[in-house]
C-alpha cells in the first residue's frame, strides 16, 4: 500500500498546479478531514473544496509544490515541503509539513498541514518585502 499512497500524493499535489477544485477534491473521499494548520479543520469533501475555491481566489496562478522529502509507511504519506504561489503580482514560498492518510482505493481521508502562517501573512501583506 505504501507505493500506491505516495503515488496518490504525488499525483494529488501535480493537480494543484492546474487550479481545478474539482479534480483536487477527486483525490479525497467524501468523508475526508483537512486540518489546515492554525486555520482550522474542514469536514467533508463539499468543505474541503470550497477552502480549495477561496484559496484559488487568492492565489489565480495555482500551487506549486516542491517535495523536499517524503516519507511513506503503509497508508500514511509524511511531505516536507515548499508551496510556491502568486499573490500580489509576487511568488512567495511557504514551508509546510503535511501528513496524509491514504485508505486502499487510494483516496484521502485525513490530511494534516502545519506551517507558519504569521510568516507568509507578514510577506503577503501589501507594503511587505
Amino acid at each position: 500500500m505504501g507505493d500506491r499512497a505516495e503515488a496518490t500524493i504525488r499525483r494529488f499535489f501535480e493537480a494543484w498546479k492546474r487550479n481545478d477544485p474539482d479534480e483536487i477534491v477527486s483525490f479525497l473521499r467524501e468523508d475526508a478531514v483537512y486540518t489546515d494548520g492554525p486555520r482550522g479543520t474542514h469536514r467533508g469533501s463539499a468543505a474541503i473544496r470550497e477552502m480549495v475555491v477561496q484559496a484559488n481566489k487568492l492565489t489565480p496562478g495555482g500551487f506549486e509544490v516542491a517535495i523536499r522529502s517524503l516519507v511513506s509507511d503503509g497508508t500514511l504519506v509524511m511531505v516536507e515541503r515548499v508551496d510556491r504561489f502568486q499573490a500580489r503580482g509576487q511568488t512567495f514560498g511557504m514551508d509546510v509539513a503535511g501528513a496524509f492518510e491514504v485508505d486502499d482505493q487510494g483516496l484521502i481521508y485525513r490530511w494534516r498541514d502545519y506551517f507558519d502562517l504569521k510568516e507568509i501573512q507578514d510577506r503577503v501583506k501589501p507594503g511587505a518585502r
